[in-house]
């Protein structure tokens, strides 16, 4: 539990480096500045840290937006996306369209992108 705050912490802070690294590029013809560089540069645990916050995020996300949608268009989703089914196996065993499917599937991808806009690299 202590680690994911540290995690978001760090990762709202290499955004922030990232964004003065990117402010500098753009002014400076001579290229990016060795500091900022540095600070940049992950190591293996840093990494581990980051895909665990982004782990983290969107599991909490498809948590919380699950009760914005009814139960077949989630399970048609989710039977796409996390488990790999066709939307024409998923259409036919939730007895719903083949474009039903596929809409369910577009709806609840948009709204993961909408509330995760901003949250991730």
């Amino acid at each position: 539990p202590t680690k994911r705050f540290r995690g978001w912490l760090r990762t709202v802070a290499l955004g922030k480096i990232r964004d003065a690294q990117r402010r500098d590029a753009v002014r400076s013809v001579s290229g990016q500045d060795p500091t900022l560089e540095a600070a940049v540069t992950a190591s293996d645990a840093d990494l581990f840290e980051q895909a665990e916050y982004q782990t983290f995020v969107v599991n909490r996300a498809m948590e919380l937006m699950r009760a914005q949608f009814n139960d077949k268009t989630w399970q048609a989703c989710w039977m796409q996306i996390a488990e790999g089914q066709k939307a024409a196996d998923v259409a036919q065993r939730l007895g719903i369209s083949l474009n039903t499917a596929y809409l369910a599937k577009s709806r609840v991808l948009r709204r993961l992108r909408d509330e995760l806009d901003g949250l991730l690299e």
